[in-house]
């Protein structure tokens, strides 16, 4: 019994952290209407940085590495993404130009810290409750995204910024001549986003280890979540996260961990094929 409530507990760790790393992918995808792959290097980034100031700053490593990946996303968003969708580039010509972007970063950050696994704690915490082993990082996983979901969920449901957001997901053009200001909210959905991914690198690192590749294995799995439930509504993400989750340990389970990440793929490819605009979606994606 131990047993299985131990697969369910780390199968909600899992699906916290897709949850979080589609839900920052999916408000993303919402304002900019192209596969940003650049997404993935905000994980890698952040967790890096988060290894940098926690030599100097302590705790407060945290916020100064959301807040650097938050200024280096607006940075690129105003001076290079925004530029090139001026010029009216397509989808694939942008989703190209992010692709291009986590190449640099990561070979920048290999360059700075090598390629080899570091970690970022060596003192974590591990707590026995009811016969259920759980570290302090997987609590602070689960809470970090269930206060996220809560709060997306209000600002866009109760917020000016939120209807904003909401007008430009529908219909970008239109909510432009509205008077809507969709390159500023653009910049600040940047931000947000690459805090989130931030947010999400710095606790995987810390529950596992990071590498300057590690952001792109962690995007198709947090994407996966967001396109099987709408990869246009991020309010919806963290139920795609919870299916992913379940037959991800499930198949872990029967076949072994070589399967964990082959089976993201698989189902990511099933979905395209089938309902490629999600179970709940109602509009098909358009990556080109």
């Amino acid at each position: 019994m131990e047993y299985f409530l131990q697969i369910a507990v780390d199968t909600i760790v899992l699906a916290s952290l897709y949850t979080l790393i589609g839900t920052g992918f999916s408000l993303r995808y919402s304002i900019v209407k192209y596969l940003d792959i650049g997404f993935a290097v905000y994980m890698t980034l952040g967790a890096y940085a988060y290894f940098v100031f926690s030599k100097y700053v302590g705790l407060y490593a945290f916020l100064y590495s959301i807040l650097f990946s938050a200024v280096v996303a607006y940075i690129c968003e105003r001076f290079y993404f925004a530029k090139l969708e001026d010029r009216k580039s397509s989808s694939m010509i942008m989703m190209i130009a992010s692709l291009g972007f986590m190449t640099l970063v990561q070979a920048v950050i290999a360059m700075i810290f090598t390629s080899n696994v570091q970690g970022l704690r060596t003192d974590i915490s591990v707590y026995n409750v009811f016969g259920i082993a759980i570290t302090d990082v997987k609590v602070i996983s689960i809470l970090c995204a269930f206060i996220f979901v809560v709060l997306l969920n209000l600002i866009l449901k109760r917020t000016k910024f939120g209807s904003h957001i909401r007008a430009i997901n529908d219909n970008k053009s239109l909510a432009e001549t509205t008077g809507i200001p969709v390159k500023k909210i653009s910049l600040i959905i940047a931000s947000i986003s690459a805090g989130v991914a931030t947010l999400a690198g710095i606790l995987y690192g810390m529950d596992t280890s990071v590498d300057p590749l590690m952001g792109m294995s962690l995007l198709l799995s947090g994407v996966t979540a967001s396109i099987i439930i709408d990869i246009q509504d991020a309010k919806k993400v963290y139920i795609g996260a919870i299916i992913l989750a379940i037959i991800q340990n499930t198949v872990v389970w029967f076949l072994g961990g070589e399967w964990k990440d082959a089976i993201v793929f698989l189902l990511l490819i099933v979905i395209l094929l089938l309902r490629p605009e999600g179970l709940l979606g109602k509009k098909l994606i358009r990556t080109v």
